[in-house]
């Protein structure tokens, strides 16, 4: 019945199909001879996500891809040190073969094995993982100990030319330091730096490993794949993934990664006896130092640079023009409507500045509600002013890249929105802190509007940002960079905040950029993301509503700077919405900025207005298709939670203000008129009291 029904489906459709296959087999199969179904106990049939274990050891009759899900069926990386190990590790990761090994474990284990050449530590270790490159993996003759503990394991072997091989190797250890030379030769069983040593070890290596599976009569167990740099990468790809039954997530068409550092260079020997007092390291040569000073020129430039501000306004949103269905109708996310709102209530009164600041917080939706806010802007001249196209102008200012100002740099600032508003009515954003007094900058007034995130949703995001979109920073799960030290986020003093995102000139290629550029670029702006992502995981919305005084940034009042940016947040902002209720918040918008974003009257809001927030970033914009890290453990949340503790009371003091807002402003319209209160246009008899006391 299968064949049959797999070939009729490959003459009709030229596809292989064996699911549907299957299922016309099966019931072809019940209605021959009358069987009946039945459900399969999860204890016989071990499938992840129904099951507590997948194993082979679990004792059921069938697992489903046990090499998936399975921990017993590990994978090895044997390379030697230079020899395509970190190639074999990113192929791995492409085919989602997890959990990997992390840093922190390795290096654990390491530690132990090149210390002592006990393998306690690092068999206790390999337990917990799927997927393992690098020392002390590959170490020794740790193979033979790893392959009896775990009979179900796999090995991959990457051979290349061993002159090749001894260049890298040299370069790399000659830039080492001393303790590091000791412990690479003393957990592979080496001398000192020898060239026909080394090499004859390295082919030896290579030789026992073969040897040793051949012997036990488990070649099946080694896949030996020839240098990676010459070989055929369909080729190579099919052989790794039939080799460890990965058929399901094989990028046969994907080239063989590379990893992104070539191997340093280094003038100076390798130090066999370490001194008492090393010598001072010689000065860069005259080449290097060119190239250092030449990029350094590069950055001063671009941070000094001065940009005529833009009037560009974002792009408006593009809507979907389809007929929806009534079940998409139902689920479809709309504000309350606020045709009858009670505008004569403080909270709700319009309000008519002469300009508009969005001081927007960082990976808080803002483009979404800029995206927004740029189409009502032409909505409003159309509907309200009966204007072809709006009158106001949108800014957006080039000063530096700097959230925090001091008094001369705020005193410019203020001044320049003074003479935006002396040209027209005006929008304008920017990432900076509260400034204090913009409000009184013109006569007429400016509003200041924000929208704010859960701070520990935002870190998150400004992490996966990082890591994964920018790839400035090592794109680890957050659970690795917490447990592993990389990100150290108890030490943190606010004195140290960073102050401006510098975003420094990427080299290129094309104008003559060296790897010695890129190194240089590579490590600025780890340095500068991993300070800016420390700051903006400490409760970095109390600093950014409390503004730019020293009070705010004090380690010995911090309650002092929540209660000023409670304060400011409740006296001096318009609103402040919530992200995860955009269409409310551009419906407060619209009642509460009429000239500015009333727009269409006979339109509320709904979530079509925001499609930038429901994308996803695309694949070919992260690296290995990855844009964002795994969930955080439970002990690394409460990290987060105890260090945003300031923003977390903030947070839901805000939510609390955006809640009321909404009710007092459109909850409070009841039942369109004509249904339960009169006839339509009359207003309600209870929107003449006071709303307040109706709530009460």
């Amino acid at each position: 019945f299968y064949v049959d029904a797999f070939m009729r489906l490959y003459e009709r459709t030229g596809e292989s199909r064996d699911q549907p296959s299957l299922t016309i087999a099966l019931r072809r199969a019940v209605e021959s001879v009358s069987l009946n179904h039945a459900d399969l106990a999860s204890d016989l049939f071990c499938r992840s996500k129904i099951s507590d274990v997948v194993s082979c050891d679990a004792g059921c009759a069938l697992v489903h891809k046990p090499q998936k899900h399975d921990l017993s069926f590990k994978t090895f990386a044997l390379s030697a040190s230079k020899a395509g190990g970190e190639r074999i590790a990113m192929m791995l990761d492409a085919l989602k073969l997890e959990p990997r090994c992390d840093v922190k474990a390795r290096l654990t284990a390491f530690d132990d094995y090149a210390r002592s050449l006990d393998s306690t530590k690092a068999l206790e270790i390999a337990h917990d993982y799927r997927t393992f490159y690098d020392a002390p993996w590959n170490a020794g003759s740790l193979y033979e100990e790893l392959a009896m503990r775990y009979p179900r394991a796999r090995f991959v072997l990457t051979v290349r030319d061993s002159s090749a091989w001894w260049d890298d190797v040299e370069r790399e250890l000659s830039c080492s330091t001393v303790k590091q030379r000791t412990s690479y030769e003393r957990a592979n069983g080496l001398g000192p730096l020898d060239r026909e040593a080394w090499i004859q070890a390295y082919e030896q290596r290579n030789t026992d490993i073969v040897a040793f599976f051949a012997s036990r009569n488990e070649a099946h167990r080694l896949l030996v794949l020839q240098d990676l740099d010459t070989a055929p990468p369909k080729k190579t790809w099919e052989a790794l993934c039939n080799f460890l039954e990965a058929w399901s997530t094989c990028p046969s068409n994907r080239i063989i990664p590379r990893t992104r550092v070539k191997t340093r260079k280094c003038d100076v020997k390798p130090v066999v006896v370490e001194e008492e007092h090393p010598p001072t390291p010689p000065p860069l040569s005259s080449t290097e130092l060119s190239v250092l000073e030449r990029y350094k020129a590069k950055v001063r430039a671009h941070l000094a640079q001065q940009k005529a501000p833009d009037t560009k306004p974002p792009k408006p949103p593009k809507r979907v023009h389809k007929v929806l269905t009534s079940a998409e109708r139902k689920r479809l996310r709309r504000a309350y409507p606020s045709s009858h709102a009670p505008k004569w209530h403080p909270l709700c009164e319009p309000k008519h500045p002469r300009g508009v600041l969005y001081n927007r917080i960082p990976k808080s939706g803002s483009a979404s509600i800029m995206s927004w806010m740029s189409g009502q802007l032409n909505e409003t001249a159309k509907h309200k002013f009966h204007l072809p196209s709006t009158d106001v102008t949108w800014w957006t200012p080039h000063v530096a890249k700097h959230r925090w100002l001091d008094a001369p740099d705020l005193k410019k600032y203020l001044a320049r929105l003074a003479n935006y508003g002396k040209q027209s009515r005006f929008v304008t954003q920017r990432h900076v802190y509260y400034p204090e007094g913009v409000e009184t900058t013109h006569a007429d007034g400016v509003a200041l509007v924000n929208l704010i995130r859960d701070p520990i949703d935002r870190c998150i995001s400004r992490y996966n940002y990082e890591a994964f979109y920018k790839k400035r920073i090592p794109a680890v799960d957050f659970d690795a960079c917490l447990d592993g030290g990389r990100c150290d986020f108890r030490n943190w003093d606010p004195r140290t905040e960073k102050h401006r995102y510098q975003d420094f000139p990427v080299p290129k290629r094309k104008e003559g950029a060296t790897d010695t550029e890129w190194d240089i670029f590579q490590r600025l702006s780890y340095n500068e993301s991993m300070r800016l992502l420390a700051d903006e995981c400490h409760d970095y919305t109390v600093r950014w509503f409390c503004g730019h005084g020293p009070e705010c940034r004090d380690p010995s009042r911090p309650e002092l700077a929540l209660q000023i940016a409670k304060r400011n947040v409740r006296e001096r902002y318009a609103h402040v919405g919530i992200l995860t209720d955009l269409e409310n918040t551009a419906q407060l918008f619209r009642l509460l900025l009429p000239d500015f974003f009333e727009g269409d009257p006979s339109r509320d809001p709904d979530e079509t207005d925001f499609p930038a927030l429901h994308q996803s970033v695309p694949k070919d914009r992260v690296k290995g298709g990855k844009s964002k890290s795994a969930p955080l453990s439970p002990h690394n949340l409460e990290l987060l939670y105890d260090i945003n503790k300031r923003d977390m009371e903030l947070y839901y003091y805000i939510l609390e203000l955006h809640h009321r807002r909404v009710r007092v402003c459109l909850r409070t319209n009841g039942d369109a008129p004509g249904k339960n209160h009169g006839e339509a246009g009359e207003v309600p008899a209870w929107a003449t009291h006071d709303v307040d006391a109706i709530l009460a």
